[in-house]
């Protein structure tokens, strides 16, 4: 047992301020407690108070959350083992915090030692120290969660586009059935010569060629930038083109690829595509689960060299959101009550890649026909300033 200067008074104070962190009561028996959070009580106070605890203990209580009642149960004494004799009975699970008197409710203020406030500036140190810890560990998980809802997504906008695609290669492969079916008809008639084949056989080679092509686009599309490249907005307005234009059609859907200007520019070409691809499908949602007739999407290229920016407008006719939701769309899981199929995750995902992935801004806005997404980004994420012109415009 500790000597007596170790043995307190217990001071009558009305009320107690809680000061530290939340912390469990790990083992006591009625109103001795031998460690908090698997650790003696001394060590606690000492790391929370500093090397003085043995002359200021009492003045820092533990208080206990009970009923909505915020309890203060003073250190009587403290032993060997570092365990604390309370002022009160105190049982194994609650919730305890370090605590100091409320001075504003005592009777007869006294004067405290220098000790007290020492120990009032160190624990508010640790608890900043042990904050900013938390904050970026917490950062870290932020991070990390962001990268599994980024993948996510991008393996959801893959599967759609499988889809897509399917439709794609419908046509190109009728075409080729039809072909191929012409020239054995030919063949078991005796009627296939050179003339027939040099008609035919480019026409095969053509559908392969776009079948191919179409893989590729497919294939390049889903892999992630780790560095950023060159690329033009008549380049990107070919890969949509080839992956959404049949598909897009085949649902009464207008797809128009509009390039203004156009020069070359630097950017993580792929995560700019997927962010783009986020917000046409949600479009296309849009138009289908409202069932417009002549639906029609169209994304508006151009880019400024006086400014160094890039700018890109996506527009549909789905008759536009209503002004109350505007500012939440871009909200993970929103979705209207009357646009169940539409969710606004796709949303979120494009302008967390467009502010976070490719430092540039997204805004919307409602048409007389629909919804205007506005993309704004630098047409340089590296320092290089080496730009080839272009001569659009052109439209496909």
């Amino acid at each position: 047992m500790k000597s007596q200067s170790s043995i307190f008074e217990i001071k009558n104070q009305l009320s107690w301020i809680p000061i530290s962190p939340f912390f469990e009561v790990t083992s006591a028996i009625e109103n001795r407690i031998y460690s908090i959070n698997n650790q003696t009580v001394l060590s606690l106070y000492e790391k929370y108070l500093g090397n003085d605890t043995l002359t200021i203990a009492i003045d820092f209580p533990l208080i206990v959350h009970r009923n909505g009642i915020k309890t203060g149960l003073s250190p009587e004494q403290i032993y060997d083992d570092g365990s604390f004799l309370l002022s009160g009975n105190i049982f194994e699970g609650e919730t305890v915090q370090l605590g100091i008197v409320n001075t504003s409710d005592a009777q007869n203020e006294t004067e405290l030692p220098l000790a007290y406030y020492k120990s009032l500036i160190h624990l508010a140190e640790l608890t900043s120290s042990e904050l900013n810890d938390r904050v970026s560990l917490e950062m870290v998980k932020n991070e990390k969660n962001l990268q599994i809802l980024l993948e996510q997504s991008r393996l959801a906008t893959m599967g759609g586009l499988i889809d897509m695609i399917s439709h794609q290669w419908r046509q190109p492969l009728m075409n080729m059935s039809i072909i191929t079916s012409s020239l054995s008809i030919k063949a078991k008639m005796n009627l296939l010569d050179n003339i027939a084949l040099s008609a035919d056989i480019p026409q095969l080679e053509s559908q392969i060629h776009y079948l191919s092509q179409t893989i590729d686009d497919f294939k390049n599309l889903f892999q992630t930038d780790a560095t950023p490249v060159h690329t033009t907005f008549t380049e990107m307005a070919v890969i949509f083109e080839s992956i959404l234009g049949h598909a897009m059609r085949s649902e009464s859907i207008t797809l128009n690829l509009i390039v203004a200007r156009d020069s070359s520019f630097i950017i993580f070409n792929n995560q700019l595509m997927q962010a783009l691809l986020s917000i046409i499908q949600n479009s296309k949602d849009i138009i289908q689960s409202r069932s417009i007739k002549d639906g029609n999407i169209t994304l508006y290229f151009d880019i400024i060299r006086a400014t160094d920016k890039c700018y890109l407008t996506i527009q549909d006719n789905a008759g536009g959101i209503s002004s109350e939701h505007l500012e939440n769309i871009f909200e993970p899981y929103f979705t209207t009550e009357e646009d169940q199929i539409g969710s606004s995750f796709s949303l979120f995902i494009a302008k967390t890649i467009i502010e976070k992935q490719l430092n540039g801004t997204i805004y919307v806005e409602n048409t007389s026909e629909g919804t205007s997404f506005r993309i704004e980004f630098p047409t340089n994420m590296t320092n290089n300033q080496n730009y080839s012109e272009f001569t659009p415009p052109l439209e496909y």
